[in-house]
């Protein structure tokens, strides 16, 4: 998985994975001045995801929304720091600002 990969759209950013013949975007509003640690975080989101038998798509699906809202929630407050403690409600749902776009390794270098 790369963090804060090139989107497709102006004004936003994502995480590309890339497993097999698939590779998959998850992307989202970009939010100015991140945190430290969110790339910490994806990581070990997304590795325990993986662990709980979630299919890559929905690990990087779930990771994304998760690492989004917890950044959205920091950012509220002008924190310099994740509010882990607002982690502690999150639950399987997929925000609405993530877009994930699918292709096949051959065709998504070929656009390149």
């Amino acid at each position: 998985m790369i963090t804060s990969a090139w989107p497709k759209e102006h004004n936003e950013i994502g995480n590309l994975l890339i497993f097999n013949d698939d590779v998959i975007l998850a992307q989202h509003p970009l939010i100015k001045n991140p945190v430290n640690g969110l790339g910490d975080m994806t990581a070990a989101l997304f590795l325990g995801y993986l662990m709980a038998d979630e299919k890559p798509q929905q690990a990087l699906r779930l990771t994304s929304t998760k690492v989004y809202e917890l950044l959205y929630q920091t950012r509220q407050t002008d924190s310099y720091e994740l509010k882990l403690e607002n982690s502690l409600h999150f639950q399987k749902t997929v925000f609405s600002d993530i877009t994930l776009h699918e292709y096949k390794r051959n065709d998504y270098y070929a656009k390149k």
